[in-house]
């Protein structure tokens, strides 16, 4: 499976972490490259920062989740105005 990360927001990432795998960072409005991946879900643990500071999508688990069939999909991350580290950013699957 290959993923890549969608800025959707209107803020730069930075020093983004998706599942333990680097992407970088990602201008808004930007995709990075592809990353391969074992194997993935339609959602997954990220962290970035926003003007030096971290915010994180945490899964609470993934019981019942399936795994993505082989293939390339995108995670568009996107930014609201909150301060909050666990409440910042969303993200939606995409298929390219």
């Amino acid at each position: 499976v290959e993923i890549q990360v969608w800025n959707v927001s209107a803020y730069n990432f930075e020093e983004i972490v998706v599942m333990q795998t680097s992407y970088g960072d990602v201008a808004a409005g930007q995709k990075s490259t592809f990353q391969y991946f074992q194997g993935a879900y339609g959602y997954a643990y990220i962290e970035l920062l926003i003007d030096g500071k971290k915010y994180k999508i945490q899964p609470d688990d993934y019981i019942g989740a399936k795994l993505l069939s082989g293939g390339r999909y995108i995670y568009a991350i996107d930014a609201n105005d909150s301060d909050e580290t666990f409440r910042r950013l969303s993200m939606k699957l995409l298929k390219p």
